[in-house]
């Protein structure tokens, strides 16, 4: 088990809100591996993604 496994153990639906989207556009280095890591799982159904509206 990861350290990420640890942090979301019985997480079903993240809140992520825009700064993580933009180090994952930008591919920040300190921070891409677990960012992508989380959107695959949004993308797979692992966990749900919840993700602020533009308005």
């Amino acid at each position: 088990m990861t350290k990420l496994d640890d942090a979301i153990q019985g997480v079903q639906r993240l809140g992520v809100d825009t700064a993580p989207v933009i180090y994952f556009i930008a591919a920040d280095p300190q921070y891409n591996a677990l960012i992508s890591e989380i959107f695959q799982r949004i993308s797979i159904g692992v966990i749900e993604g919840a993700f602020p509206s533009a308005r």
